[in-house]
């Protein structure tokens, strides 16, 4: 699978804050839409199947014991994740907001805003435990 795409569900399944600027299409681009329940050609079953390599690469996975994750598969836990799976203290607007904007300024505010209520909502959690 595509390294970007594979680095996206990998930080999802963790939880970690993920922040994907899609405006120039790319597998950013994919996995924001994949989010919002806009399916892809490229994640169509059968697509991979005919990108060269593909073969060699799934025996390679199957002698190395890694699982070969279908298109199916990436497709579904990419739509139960939805955007609240971005876990990135952005609102849903401002996640497509985003995947769209091309302004780099736009792009370094929406993600240190986001960055910023991380910080605050894990600041709120430690407290909490020292209460506890």
């Amino acid at each position: 699978m595509p390294g970007v795409l594979e680095e996206g569900l990998l930080s999802l399944r963790a939880r970690k804050p993920t922040y994907l600027v899609g405006a120039f299409g790319g597998c950013a681009k994919l996995i924001l839409d994949e989010l919002c329940g806009i399916h892809r050609a490229e994640l169509n079953p059968g697509v991979r199947d005919q990108i060269p390599l593909t073969a060699e690469l799934r025996q390679l996975y199957g002698d190395r014991r890694v699982e070969w994750t279908s298109s199916q598969d990436i497709r579904d836990e990419l739509a139960s994740c939805g955007l609240g799976g971005l876990n990135n203290g952005l609102t849903d607007q401002e996640n497509i907001e985003l995947g769209k904007t091309r302004s780099s300024e736009r792009i370094v505010q929406l993600i240190l805003l986001g960055l910023q209520r991380c910080s605050v909502r894990s600041e709120a959690g430690s407290d909490e435990d020292d209460d506890t």
